[in-house]
């Protein structure tokens, strides 16, 4: 089962997938779209959601970087508008490639996951992940495979929650002697998503 975290950007959308199927050292990929800066908005709006169609497979967990009152979604009308119209396109695109549902997290719940507070500062995210093994290129990197992580923590909070376990395990090998491992707060985060999502996240794809 693969988790496909996506942060997207017209300069580089970043991606992080972690596939947990695989064995632990071939679990984790990071990388970045980028759109030429010369062609047209909707030819680069485009080209990004083609890429990640072609990046997907059925049954992936797509993970969104979404819509936000606050932080770095409040930007000036038309930035934030071209970001609105891409989020559009890959939540009506993606589904029909994964036969799932995009999931979507808040810009500062991401934060808050990765680095403990809502507002770290620039580059917090991208030393966060170094903690995991992880080296993001930048920023956009970075927020995509922490989505990744919190798709992946989301699915085992909604499957214990249907098991009723009271022991949860909120680690998980991402490389030979690497692991993401939670702490307490992090978990309450995640939480809220994975009962939101529970149908998307447990559901096998047809």
């Amino acid at each position: 089962m693969r988790f496909v975290g996506v942060d997207l950007s017209l300069t580089g959308t970043g991606v992080g997938i972690v596939d947990i199927g695989k064995p632990v050292n071939d679990r984790v990929s990071v990388l970045s779209i980028a759109s030429n800066k010369d062609h047209s908005m909707i030819r680069r709006q485009l080209f990004i959601v083609s890429k990640l169609q072609q990046m997907v497979l059925p049954g992936d967990v797509m993970v969104l970087e979404d819509f936000s009152n606050a932080g770095r979604f409040s930007q000036t009308s038309a930035k934030l508008m071209q970001r609105v119209e891409m989020l559009g396109m890959v939540k009506i695109q993606i589904p029909q490639k994964t036969k799932k549902l995009c999931i979507g997290v808040a810009p500062i719940t991401l934060r808050a996951f990765a680095c403990g507070k809502q507002e770290p500062g620039k580059g917090a995210v991208k030393k966060a992940v170094k903690k995991w093994g992880v080296l993001a290129k930048d920023d956009n990197e970075a927020d995509g495979f922490v989505l990744a992580v919190m798709g992946v923590m989301a699915f085992i909070a909604a499957k214990n929650m249907v098991e009723n376990e009271k022991h949860l395990n909120y680690s998980f090998l991402i490389g030979t002697d690497k692991a993401v491992s939670v702490g307490e707060k992090a978990i309450k985060l995640v939480q809220p998503i994975a009962h939101a999502n529970q149908k998307i996240l447990l559901t096998p794809s047809s």
